[in-house]
């Protein structure tokens, strides 16, 4: 089916909305492989994760969109600060100096990305 992901995902969204967390992990899981060179379901499993704490697999699922996308400013700071939030200083310092590229469209996708993880993920105020 062509549009399998998109529908993978609108399931998703909707078993997120009923706090049904692994149903919903396991649907977009099932979306990264039928669509593993869209950077976007990427992010939206990773938020998943990130929802129900799993930050090694929501880093992981970041790195993929990194590599999908290495010049998004927005996925690198992004990473920079899950592995911040990890105590990995290194790997932080390295991801967040894309920082200084973030206009106000990455802003605008920070603070989507922060709703779509819910009350799980609180960034700090980047500018």
């Amino acid at each position: 089916m062509p549009h399998e992901p998109y529908y993978r995902l609108e399931l998703a969204e909707a078993y997120l909305a009923l706090n049904r967390y692994d149903e919903a992990i396991e649907q977009l899981e099932q979306t990264v492989l039928w669509a593993p060179y869209d950077d976007y379901y990427h992010i939206r499993l990773a938020a998943a994760y990130l929802q129900v704490g799993r930050i090694e697999d929501a880093i992981t699922a970041i790195e993929k969109a990194v590599k999908l996308s290495p010049r998004n400013a927005s996925y690198h700071c992004l990473l920079g600060l899950l592995y911040l939030m990890k105590g990995d200083e290194e790997r932080a310092a390295f991801h967040l100096k894309f920082r200084w590229q973030l206009d106000q469209y990455d802003l605008s996708f920070l603070r989507q990305f922060q709703k779509l993880c819910g009350h799980s993920l609180r960034l700090p105020p980047i500018h």
